[in-house]
């Protein structure tokens, strides 16, 4: 019997488009023909009362449409995005062959058409197999990848097929006993299931594999082929790892065949009982109560109960251990797993696929999109591939078609700098300079798109080189860091307060700091109560690096001491928001963090007049005015100036710093006042407490920005420890005295407007020469 099954399904599979047409055409001239013939049984059966009929009919229709919503939407939700349209395709076309079949049965073997009407549809859906519908859609991609997938899809079909066979035969044999049972309506549903069962079984041997062979047809010359032998191997292996082979899960051959035996047997007894002139036993079972209900409500009542059925043991199985269940592979397997040939593995390695297999590989999630760089050890390509797959997804395919990403060392981008590369934005950097800062001069680089920045600072520079530069001076270094911890009580809170400022419990916690990294020195610690949490503020060396990561590590360690002492102690969060980082506070303003700087300069009045275009008194009283009592008013901390974070904004894009911390770096408080013999001259000073500067780690590392920092002599790590990263915060202040010395001027003499309008108002397609010559800024 499987041999010719196997050839039936063969042929069907070689002839699927004949196969198909000619189901086609003989439904629907059966169709035509029984309807024609029997059109007055028809007109004569609907015209009963439909009174009561109507309500049963609008139910049974509805749960049955919406039982097969609700199975085609979770088949449909399990389906990767590219292969939904597919699968919901092959689920409506085979549900509708099954359909049309079973109606032409119908139209054949049951006499009262009323009944056809009324519950064919929802007997079909009903007992149509969507688990099996789904899992085989969903495996026409893998069907679709292997070189021999015709052989296996009759294979599989086959086996499927013969066992399907022979568990409907023992469905047929329970169900018979309906239709012995006596009664018209029992009778008439015994027979619809019947029918659909026989039919499942014809489609699924015929009709199935004919169709599965044209949708393989159809995405053969729809899809991208494959260029290679080795690629159709290793994708259809990673389809495998998604779609595993589909396994029978039916119950052992011998109690199937036990099962027959026994139905057959009572078969076999009621057929005698009827010859000797008895009823049968079930027509005499029934006969002993009272039966009086009608076809809508025992079909009503089956199907519920059934729907009741399966539903409850769906639940059940979603509810065992994961341990119990050996659910589809939909999540991302990884690349070992996805090629399970060592062989090929070692001689097809994933980097010589082509572009649009690797793009395909995403789309299935075999390859996380975030991990491109480390699957194909290419960085340009992965950020190309990467722009193929998220320019599909945007609103405008094209968006970012602007965005440049060649030419560009990506190495140093992976594992440092950022994820998930698209390319990379163009700033202009402009230079500043040179800045006389300690008798050294510097060009210093600045990375914005404000128009008039770079001008006005430079500007700046020339007043101050003129006047002989700025001098400055390191007033503290430390990178602070202020984890959260939680004790049972305030009071245990305020002891280990105590125990942290006892300063020779402070020196056994700096050792265990110091173990954390080598350039790691803990310099003080501060700590506040708030009921019973207590937070903690590392404040520590950290040498040429900015230094956030290294103080996290650093607390880490300091915090397991304390553990040790105190075991009670819950460490909430590292971070406790007392550090405080990327947010104004006054901790910060007071207590410094990173490097506290301060720079001065004396500009005589002569520069004031010829460079600056204004008067030494107009100065010091818009600073008071503005940068003073102004920011006082709003209560501003750390904004006692005129726009330290312009300047510190634009050296930190160009230096490779974390541009987010300007929030912190920008604090700054500008004073001016007379000085000389009798106080002609201008003496101008900037604070800063809270420069976050570093010369390696993070951005400092890519090429660009690597570059800015060797014009500023301060890439890498000095000679000493440090040295690097504190210079830089002196020229990022003194660059910032600069900065203040030309707004404040231009403020004062009424210049700010028109120079903005002729330096930050151009067309792109027209520059003024004139500009640089007479804008008062410069």
């Amino acid at each position: 019997m499987e041999n010719s099954l196997k050839n039936v399904i063969q042929f069907c599979c070689k002839r699927n488009i004949e196969v198909l047409l000619l189901t086609l055409t003989t439904c629907f001239v059966l169709i035509s023909h029984i309807y024609h013939w029997n059109e007055y049984a028809f007109k004569t059966k609907m015209n009963m009362k439909m009174a009561n009929v109507l309500i049963y009919d609008a139910i049974l229709l509805n749960i049955s449409i919406l039982h097969s919503f609700i199975q085609i939407s979770g088949i449909v939700r399990k389906a990767f995005i590219h292969q939904k349209k597919i699968i919901l395709v092959n689920i409506i076309l085979y549900c509708s062959f099954n359909c049309l079949c079973y109606m032409c049965i119908l139209l054949l073997v049951v006499p009262d058409k009323s009944y056809l009407l009324r519950f064919s549809l929802p007997t079909m859906l009903f007992l149509f197999d969507w688990d099996k519908c789904g899992r085989i859609s969903r495996s026409i991609l893998y069907w679709h990848l292997k070189i021999n997938g015709k052989a296996e899809l009759v294979e599989k079909t086959t086996t499927l097929g013969h066992k399907l066979i022979s568990q409907m035969v023992l469905k047929i044999l329970f169900v018979i006993f309906g239709c012995l049972s006596g009664l018209e309506e029992i009778e008439r549903l015994s027979l619809l299931t019947i029918v659909a069962l026989v039919t499942n079984c014809i489609t699924f041997v015929s009709i199935f594999p004919a169709l599965m062979c044209f949708c393989s047809q159809v995405l053969k010359s729809s899809s991208l082929e494959l260029q290679d032998v080795h690629s159709k191997i290793y994708l259809s292996q990673v389809m495998e790892e998604l779609y595993p082979p589909i396994k029978s899960y039916s119950s052992p051959l011998y109690i199937r065949f036990i099962m027959c035996v026994v139905v057959t047997g009572l078969h076999l007894f009621n057929c005698i009982v009827y010859a000797s002139g008895q009823s049968s036993i079930v027509v005499r079972i029934i006969s002993l109560s009272t039966w009086n209900v009608s076809a809508e409500q025992l079909y009503m009542a089956v199907m519920v109960i059934t729907l009741a059925y399966k539903y409850l043991s769906h639940e059940i199985k979603k509810s065992l251990p994961l341990s119990q269940l050996k659910p589809e592979t939909t999540s991302c397997v990884g690349l070992s797993s996805c090629n399970t040939n060592n062989d090929l593995q070692k001689t097809e390695p994933l980097w010589n696929l082509t572009d649009n297999e690797i793009i395909q590989l995403c789309r299935n999630k075999c390859i996380p999109l975030h991990s491109l760089e480390q699957s194909l050890k290419d960085y340009a390509r992965a950020v190309n591939i990467r722009r193929k797959i998220v320019s599909e997804k945007l609103f405008e395919i094209d968006a970012l078609e602007e965005l440049p990403w060649k030419d560009y060392d990506y190495a140093k981008v992976f594992g440092a700098c950022c994820e998930n590369v698209i390319g990379y934005c163009q700033i202009p950097v402009g230079v500043a300079g040179p800045l006389v800062l300690d008798g050294e001069e510097y060009f210093v680089p600045m990375a914005t798109t404000e128009g008039c920045l770079v001008a006005s600072t430079n500007r700046g520079c020339s007043a101050l080189r003129a006047s002989g530069g700025v001098s400055s001076y390191l007033l503290g270094d430390g990178m602070t860091r202020g984890p959260v911890l939680r004790l049972p009580s305030a009071k245990l809170a305020c002891d280990v307060k105590k125990w942290l400022e006892t300063e020779s419990n402070f020196e056994i916690l700096k050792e265990s700091f110091k173990q954390s990294s080598r350039y790691a020195n803990l310099n003080s610690v501060k700590c506040a109560v708030a009921g019973r949490l207590l937070f903690v503020r590392f404040k520590a060396f950290t040498g040429d690096a900015m230094g956030m990561n290294m103080v996290s590590k650093g607390a880490e360690y300091a915090l397991k001491l304390l553990q040790m002492e105190f075991p009670e102690i819950e460490v909430v969060s590292v971070s406790g928001n007392y550090c405080t980082d990327k947010k104004a506070a006054a901790i910060n303003w007071i207590d410094g963090r990173g490097k506290s700087v301060v720079c001065e300069a004396v500009i005589s009045q002569d520069i004031v007049k010829k460079v600056l275009k204004t008067s030494v008194p107009a100065l010091i009283d818009v600073n008071t005015s503005k940068n003073l009592v102004g920011s006082a008013l709003v209560g501003t901390i750390g904004g006692q100036n005129a726009h330290a974070a312009n300047v510190v904004t634009a050296i930190f894009i160009a230096t490779g710093q974390d541009p987010a911390q300007n929030v912190v770096s920008s604090n700054c408080i500008t004073l001016l006042e007379t000085t000389g013999e009798k106080g002609e001259d201008l003496y101008i000073s900037c604070s800063m407490p809270s420069l976050e500067t570093g010369t390696v780690g993070g951005g400092t590392g890519l090429p660009g920005q690597k570059a800015c920092l060797k014009m500023l002599g301060v890439e890498g790590s000095g000679q000493i420890a440090g040295e690097n990263a504190q210079r830089l915060a002196r020229i990022i202040c003194a660059t910032v005295l600069a900065g203040e010395l030309s707004l404040l001027s231009a403020l004062a003499a009424d210049h700010l407007v028109n120079s903005h309008m002729k330096l930050n108002r151009h067309s792109n397609k027209t520059v003024n020469k004139e500009t640089p010559d007479s804008c008062p800024v410069l």
